[in-house]
């Protein structure tokens, strides 16, 4: 395979992105580059290593030290939702890969991350790497998915009887506060994290000093923001109540995929459940677009009142 640099793949996005919409068996929206090059350039721990096939596609790592020796593992370092290789036929890729990286690289493990169990990819991956190393498993990663591909009336109607009635509570309860929602989606992307920040400065995340203020954290999703906003896939709302931020909400859209990124709101207002109105107010607009799955993330039990389903990837790692 062909060894190429981040560089490389930064000026060849498109190529790897269509590349992920023909794989099968993977976190298609997490391991596309809106995704995982603002991670890598954040976390990542370079030199990167790229390699591409132009037949059968694409793979992708950094390096990180272990305590007995060295390992690759995806772009996505932090969460492993994404899948290092990208490509439609993934048993040759798969094979490619390994033979490759057996031949011209030192290393002891290899984390291979973003899999559908006995999915096409894991069942390349299981028997290209397999076949020469040891195989262990890796964390599984969780994540809730809401099914809008019968429109929003329909997910409304799967929610139980009190999930709708605390919901159709809390849009009166903001309607006679004056809360308004703001769709910012053209918006600078800088100057939308920027609101993003001030609201999360107010909120138990900001007073945690976790989310985005979190220096890492606002880098990484401030790249996002403007990788999303220059495709126009970005996808924000600002709750604002008597002038004032108070809320937001940050996702993106691919394909037929919604996935949320972000959202808090301002401690001191709690009482207004404005979280719980900035996810409604995302399920209705993007339903409307034609969007079928709203990916809300990593499985966090207030995500499973929204979801009809949980999605799993698992990572496996090849020791040598």
């Amino acid at each position: 395979m062909e060894r190429l640099t981040i560089d490389d793949l930064q000026a060849a996005a498109a190529e790897w992105d269509a590349q992920v919409e023909k794989s099968a068996g993977i976190d298609h929206w997490c391991s596309a580059t809106d995704w995982v090059l603002p991670l890598f350039e954040t976390w990542g721990h370079p030199p990167a290593v790229v390699l591409r096939d132009r037949d059968l596609g694409w793979a992708a790592f950094g390096w990180v030290d272990l305590s007995d020796g060295r390992a690759l593992v995806g772009l996505d370092p932090v969460w492993g939702f994404a899948a290092p290789l990208v490509g439609p036929d993934a048993g040759s890729l798969a094979e490619a890969v390994a033979a490759t990286l057996d031949d011209v690289m030192e290393w002891d493990a290899v984390f291979l991350s973003g899999l559908v169990r006995g999915g096409p990819m894991d069942r390349g991956v299981v028997a290209a790497f397999g076949r020469r190393h040891r195989l262990l498993a890796g964390a599984d990663s969780p994540r809730c998915v809401a099914d809008l591909a019968d429109g929003a009336e329909a997910w409304w109607g799967r929610r139980s009887e009190r999930f709708r009635r605390n919901l159709r509570r809390a849009r009166a309860a903001a309607s006679n506060a004056g809360l308004s929602l703001v769709v910012v989606d053209d918006d600078c992307p800088d100057a939308v994290v920027d609101r993003m920040g001030a609201v999360e400065s107010t909120s138990w995340k900001g007073r945690e000093g976790s989310g985005i203020v979190e220096e890492r954290m606002g880098s990484a999703y401030r790249r996002i923001a403007r990788r999303l906003g220059a495709g126009g896939r970005m996808r924000a709302c600002i709750a604002v109540l008597d002038g004032t931020d108070v809320g937001y909400v940050l996702g993106g859209v691919r394909g037929d995929t919604y996935r949320g990124l972000q959202i808090s709101y301002a401690a001191t207002l709690g009482h207004l459940s404005i979280g719980h109105l900035l996810q409604d107010h995302e399920v209705q607009r993007v339903a409307k677009e034609g969007i079928t799955r709203y990916d809300l993330g990593m499985d966090l039990e207030y995500k499973r009142r929204w979801a009809d389903s949980t999605e799993v990837t698992r990572t496996l790692v090849a020791v040598r």
